[in-house]
């Protein structure tokens, strides 16, 4: 009745027409009712609904709420690009030249070099990867600008570490990993807890021509590791996914707030027995780190037993066009770029 030309009369006959067919005689009139109503009174109707920031910007409450209290002079805009969908963006394999280059084989109107990513391009109008020069033998990958930063921002660690022993704790589906591997001369365990997503990461690697060691593991138990130290641990440690929500719009629906508490706890498990060794965390989500907080301190965890460990205690909300600096995390809100926040 609102959005398509599909008269409001046969709309109403249509829908209470759709509720017989379906054995469902009872809600005939209900329907009737408030599909009338709605004809009668949209514009009353729809002004007062908007007065509702939840139902307005298509998200439940308890998110609004969140994403209030985190960026209290952007929470609409955030809600807003949620709605919106993602740009397509690709991440060019260095070993196979720069995205200069790319953009030149690329030839489309409307690409553009990502900010903050040194390897992103983001294409105005998507396409079908079989449309992309060099995706089969492995010159471009399809991952968002956000999600290129996590290998970027590693940099520091293990680039002045030829040969670097690196783990990717929670791997699937393999974009960060292999970026990783595009970049840096490292020796790479890989280890996922899902025997079907470790496969696309063999996929995935063997499209790119780069080898790591992969392996069934679960990050919370230590027996798939057989006591070498790491240089640098990656964890793209499972959260809310708020930060993600434009690309898998069902998170507004399918998570619940009762779920932060349970994740907080997983991330707290995660760093408790990845502590020997771990350097930086790769979160999905927007609002800060006290939504997915665990609220009581995890085990005592001894400087001496991960020297090469660091934390980053500032948040940044980048402005645009500024790279983040190597030992900060990062925030970014849609009122200053339309990066997705670390999807793979």
């Amino acid at each position: 009745m609102l959005y398509l030309r599909v008269p409001a009369h046969a709309a109403v006959g249509e829908t209470a027409g759709a509720a017989r067919l379906l054995s469902k005689a009872w809600a005939t009139r209900v329907l009737n009712g408030c599909l009338r109503r709605l004809q009668r009174e949209s514009t009353t109707l729809l002004a007062e609904v908007d007065r509702d920031p939840a139902v307005a910007l298509l998200h439940p409450r308890w998110w609004v709420k969140a994403f209030r209290q985190a960026w209290p002079d952007d929470w609409r805009a955030i809600c807003d690009a949620n709605n919106q969908p993602g740009p397509m963006t690709l991440r060019v394999n260095r070993r196979h030249g720069d995205r200069e280059m790319y953009l030149e084989r690329l030839d489309s109107p409307g690409a553009r070099l990502c900010p903050h990513a040194p390897d992103g391009l983001t294409l105005e109008t998507p396409c079908d990867i079989a449309e992309l020069p060099g995706f089969k033998e492995g010159h471009v990958s399809i991952q968002d600008e956000a999600a290129q930063l996590a290998a970027v921002l590693l940099g520091p660690v293990i680039a002045p570490r030829p040969g670097a022993r690196v783990l990717d704790a929670c791997c699937a589906p393999g974009g960060k990993a292999a970026h990783l591997l595009e970049l840096f001369d490292i020796d790479l365990q890989a280890i996922d807890s899902d025997d079907a997503r470790l496969a696309r990461v063999e996929d995935t690697l063997a499209r790119l021509g780069l080898s790591a060691s992969l392996a069934h593991g679960d990050a919370t138990e230590r027996d798939w590791w057989d006591g070498t130290a790491f240089d640098a641990i990656l964890l793209d440690a499972p959260c809310s996914g708020s930060g993600v929500i434009r690309r898998h719009p069902d998170i507004k629906r399918l998570r619940r707030p009762s779920d932060i508490a349970k994740l907080a706890e997983l991330q707290a498990r995660l760093l408790d027995n990845l502590w020997p060794c771990w350097h930086r965390v790769a979160p999905c989500s927007t609002p800060p780190a006290r939504y997915c907080r665990r609220k009581t301190p995890t085990r005592s965890r001894p400087s001496s037993s991960a020297p090469q460990a660091s934390r980053s205690p500032r948040r940044t909300a980048l402005p645009g066009g500024d790279p983040p600096a190597p030992d900060a995390s990062f925030c970014r809100v849609p009122t200053v770029t339309t990066a997705s926040s670390m999807p793979d």
